[in-house]
């Protein structure tokens, strides 16, 4: 059918061991981007981003270290279907992952 794309599921994973986080851009526009992230034992550096990222973790076990605006450590554990919107330039990384699907948007 015209102006139809092609159908991806949020909840697939790879059924192999992958070294990377996979890394899926679903929409790219001026003002937002969305993006489905495969991550298995990943970690990130710190992040200071320029744009608003709300954060969904669709399955799995996740931790995210968050700096506060006072200089506090924030340790957040997040389970499936747990949400949390990061203000930009809120420095946070990603320091464990289980088997985890994730949504994140960014946008301005």
């Amino acid at each position: 059918m015209r102006g139809f794309g092609s159908i991806e599921n949020l909840f697939d994973r790879p059924t192999y061991k992958f070294e990377n986080e996979i890394v899926n851009t679903l929409l790219n526009s001026t003002n937002i981007r969305i993006e489905k992230i495969i991550s298995d034992g990943h970690t990130t550096g710190w992040y200071d981003q320029d744009q608003d990222e709300f954060v969904c973790l669709l399955t799995g076990y996740a931790e995210l270290e968050i700096l506060s605006d006072d200089g506090d450590l924030n340790i957040l554990k997040l389970s499936p279907g747990d949400n949390i919107l990061i203000k930009k330039h809120t420095k946070h990384r990603v320091i464990k992952t289980t088997k985890c699907n994730w949504l994140c948007i960014f946008f301005n």
